[in-house]
């Protein structure tokens, strides 16, 4: 279900969430409160601006242009929501496909796998920040990178009742950083492989690198003239 801001949406939501007999009464209630509060700060906004703003459609464009996206977790029944974007980022086409925790973790890369979740239980546990990045293989066998935040709310008692996070496609930045410290090592080698002594200057004149011919007794000044 599309996520809006505006009160009758908040209403319908939280009617749905207090309908649902498989979350307890203290979730139902906390749900309740924090329903409240945004509801409260929605009248504040459309008192300022004399309007019914549909925040849902303005922040599903924002997550479409920034290429991040949404989700949530209720720890009471396992059940996780993920917003239109993030389907788009996992490239999965039927947004009525009832994802689960495990669905995620299928996806995410072998190698990373095991510290995601230990920090995702450090988070839980120990209410540690969670801000991590890794790889995932999409629905459609895409590689890419991905950085993840979450924050969790938690009963009187320290137990966790639900998580909303964001994730955010970093592939394409990750990608051009790989780019550019695979190509500082190509020219680093090259100029090692120079049986010829060599040193680099920077604009200013100063001494900034060579290659192994300059460390062998030979001395130069930090600053040429």
């Amino acid at each position: 279900m599309p996520f809006s801001a505006t009160i009758s949406n908040v209403l319908l939501l939280l009617n749905s969430f207090q309908n649902d007999s498989s979350l307890s009464e203290e979730t139902r209630s906390i749900i309740l409160q924090k329903a409240i509060q945004l509801i409260t700060e929605i009248e504040s906004i459309n008192s300022d601006y004399n309007t019914d703003v549909n925040f849902a459609q303005v922040f599903h464009i924002a997550e479409e242009v920034a290429q991040f996206g949404h989700w949530s977790i209720f720890h009471e029944t396992g059940r996780l929501s993920w917003s239109d974007e993030v389907y788009k980022i996992f490239e999965i086409e039927d947004k009525s496909y009832i994802l689960t925790v495990e669905d995620f973790y299928k996806c995410v890369h072998l190698e990373d796998l095991e510290s995601l979740q230990q920090a995702f239980t450090n988070h839980l546990l120990h209410q540690l920040e969670y801000d991590v990045i890794h790889r995932i293989s999409t629905f459609k066998g895409k590689l890419k990178w991905l950085r993840e935040r979450a924050k969790t709310e938690y009963n009187t008692n320290g137990k966790p009742i639900f998580t909303v996070g964001v994730v955010s496609d970093i592939t394409d930045s990750v990608v051009a950083k790989n780019e550019i410290v695979d190509q500082k090592n190509y020219i680093e080698n090259l100029i090692e492989a120079i049986p010829d002594l060599v040193f680099v200057l920077n604009e200013k004149g100063d001494f900034i690198g060579g290659n192994y011919n300059i460390s062998k007794g030979i001395c130069y000044k930090q600053k040429i003239i």
